[in-house]
């Protein structure tokens, strides 16, 4: 159940921002799922505790605790650069 990083990161770059977003698939064996359904708690390869939210939670449907399920999980960051004193 190890976590493999996408081989596709986006990197975007203009003349005063970028963004950077990095993937990551993997297989978790489902811990709780949140009394909104709309987060679950996943327990990852090596015991650690992830609380995600969910894009979909109808596909929670299905899903039970202790079930493994596949995750593809995108994290994003932006920067965006400004002269000092500037906004």
């Amino acid at each position: 159940m190890a976590r493999q990083p996408s081989r596709e990161p986006g990197i975007v770059v203009g003349p005063q921002e970028c963004w950077l977003r990095t993937t990551a698939r993997g297989r978790d064996r489902v811990s709780r799922l949140g009394a909104t359904r709309r987060d679950i708690t996943l327990r990852g390869p090596h015991g650690d505790l992830s609380v995600v939210k969910v894009k979909d939670p109808s596909k929670l449907d299905a899903v039970q605790v202790g079930d493994v399920v596949d995750i593809t999980y995108t994290e994003a960051l932006a920067v965006a650069v400004e002269k000092a004193g500037q906004k």
